[in-house]
Parts: structure tokens; sequence; C-alpha cells
């Protein structure tokens, strides 16, 4: 169970990268590849023009995962699970076909995207409905759960805080810091979420 857990949660290690290189992208950086690995984490390498842009791209993966909660669980709730279902095949085709260069993450982008379009043949809403909500849920989960363990891991080693660690290097603010700010906006979209998905 521990390594299927681990192949569904690369789904949110695919959208985590995709917020690095849609902000390398918006500020006209180069995206060289993105790499999508069987432990769940996962590597973009960009090139920019400065440290502004630098920063702009190294604080992108955290917010956007969490904003796309929100989007995804929102879009269900208004019953486009369809619409769903071609985002999450829309992003992992772009992935697939432009920036993903190691075998994991291209053997993982074909069955999912192969997973989605059989879903989709079928025609049948509830898979549709369950696909969307599984794997929205996974992103959901994942996000709170990546936030809380990089806001360990900026308290106890710094240098090996991802994200925060390269803010850190670039702004010289403490990483903890910044794994904190990851923390809040992730928990607020999560807020927003459950107020919207279940009326709360």
């Amino acid at each position: 169970m521990p390594i299927i857990g681990k192949v569904f949660r690369v789904f949110y290690t695919m959208i985590h990268e995709l917020g690095h290189a849609l902000m390398a992208m918006i500020t006209s950086g180069e995206i060289i590849s993105i790499s999508l690995f069987a432990d769940t984490s996962g590597n973009t390498i960009t090139k920019s023009k400065g440290k502004f842009e630098q920063f702009l791209i190294a604080i992108a993966g955290y917010p956007i995962a969490a904003v796309l909660v929100f989007v995804f669980f929102y879009l269900i709730h208004i019953e486009k699970t369809n619409m769903v279902l071609f985002i999450f095949a829309g992003i992992a085709l772009v992935e697939l076909v432009f920036w993903i260069r190691n075998i994991y993450g291209i053997l993982w982008l074909v069955v999912f995207v192969v997973a989605l379009l059989l879903v989709y043949r079928m025609e049948v809403a509830l898979y549709s409905y369950a696909i969307t909500i599984f794997f929205s849920s996974i992103l959901l989960i994942e996000s709170l759960i990546s936030g809380i363990q990089l806001l360990y891991i900026s308290i106890k080693t710094p240098k090996n805080a991802g994200d925060a660690g390269n803010l850190k290097i670039i702004t010289y603010v403490p990483a903890v810091i910044w794994a904190i700010l990851f923390l809040s906006i992730t928990a607020f979209f999560i807020y927003l979420t459950a107020k919207v998905y279940f009326n709360l």
C-alpha cells in the first residue's frame, strides 16, 4: 500500500512543479526540464534573467498547488467533472511533451493520461466524478502534508528545506518564514475549498 500511495501522490508533485514552470514562462525564463520521481519528489530546472525572477519561480510551487485545490473542487462542485479531467490531461500532456525528461516521470504521465482517457470514453458520470475527486483530494491532502513537512524541515535542517531553502538563499529571509507563509496560504485555500464544497 505505501508504494501504491506514492504512485498516486506523484500527482501533487506534477502540479507543484507546474507552478514553477508556469512562473518561469510568465517571467520570460527558460524551462530546462522537469523530473518526477518514485519517492514523490520532483525537480524543475529553469534559467531566469535575475534574482527577482528567481524569487518568483521559487515561490510559485506551493501557492499554485493550493489555488488549484480550490479550482478543482469548485469545478467538481458545479458538476464540471469533465472539465477537470481535461485540465488534468492537459497539464500532464504539456509536461510530457515539453519538459519531462526522466523515465519514471514519462511513464507516470503516460499511464495517467491513458487512465483519464479511458474514464472519459466510458461516459459514466460516476467514474468521472470518482477519479476527479480522488486526485483533487490527493492534491488537497498532499498540499497540507507537504506544507507541514516543509515547516518541520526548515526548523531542523534549513539547508534541506527545498523551495523555502532556495528562497532563503535568494532573499536572506529564514527558510522557516517562507515555510510558515506557504503553510498559511495552503490552509487558507483549504478553508475556502471546504467552505464552497461543503457549504460551510
